[in-house]
């Protein structure tokens, strides 16, 4: 069988990992990375991106966050045949590797996150996913969720300021040499970013204290931001490693793991 594809039942399928966040949908397909930030042209572009494997018989997995953005997507059902669709929230069930017992609610896409994280790194291990939120995800000794933190990221905090503060108009993030901004972009730079890579240092540090009795376990980055933070973090005195598409690459590991229990 084709190294890129999987096998479900008595047909071969190329398997696309899909994330549906709050801000952009994220496509993997062999090895090529998408991103397609939600607006009034976005499904076109999900077509066009698509428009190149129409010979291939696909199928998308998705995780979603977002409920409205997932209803938009599954409209394609109707206009390629070729394209099988998936929710991975069932298969993510079907794993045993890790155990998510003790937390009420827990989001498909903190689950993925540790999930992929596994791939790279036995427990016990944190996670750090930097996008429209922040999520801070803990996986204990035992491979048991503890829980984890949520706080606003940087585009969310740019765009609260930006539309609750006057005279303050959203501005391109970066990571400044100096933490004192000399002019009013610069304060905002410095104050969201070091806000960000700060809070989760302390929070981080809180963990360890909390739950691995100082002990520090790997830290992996992860998310659309964490390219965007790295700089603050050089000073950080906790090892820590950034993995692209935690979530994607995981989607991909559970289809081809079990794709003998899957039924389309």
């Amino acid at each position: 069988m084709d190294a890129t594809k999987i096998k479900i039942g008595t047909k071969e399928y190329t398997p696309v990992a899909v994330d549906l966040g709050n801000s952009r949908i994220k496509f993997l397909l062999r090895n090529r990375y998408e991103s397609i930030k939600y607006d009034d042209s976005w499904l076109m572009a999900v077509t066009d991106f698509l428009a190149p494997f129409s010979n291939s018989q696909l199928l998308l997995a998705y995780s979603s966050v977002n409920q409205y953005r997932l209803a938009e997507f599954l409209k394609l059902k109707a206009i390629n045949s070729n394209i099988k669709f998936i929710d991975i929230a069932p298969i993510m069930d079907l794993q045993t590797e890790m155990k998510f017992d003790r937390i009420k609610g827990i989001g498909i896409d903190r689950k993925l996150g540790m999930y992929g994280a596994g791939l790279y790194f036995a427990p016990p291990l944190i996670t750090i996913d930097c996008g429209t939120a922040v999520t801070i995800n803990v996986l204990n000794g035992e491979a048991e969720c503890s829980g984890g933190v949520i706080f606003a990221g940087i585009d969310t905090q740019m765009r609260a300021l930006s539309s609750h503060t006057s005279n303050l108009d959203e501005t391109e993030m970066f990571c400044l040499h100096s933490p004192i901004g000399q002019n009013t972009e610069d304060a905002l730079r410095s104050g969201i970013i070091y806000s960000v890579t700060g809070g989760i240092k302390e929070i981080v540090d809180r963990i360890n204290r909390f739950e691995f009795e100082g002990h520090k376990p790997p830290i992996i980055l992860t998310g659309g931001s964490s390219q965007l933070l790295m700089p603050a973090f050089k000073d950080w005195n906790i090892k820590f490693w950034r993995k692209k598409h935690l979530i994607l690459r995981a989607i991909i590991s559970l289809l081809e793991r079990h794709s003998d229990k899957i039924e389309l």
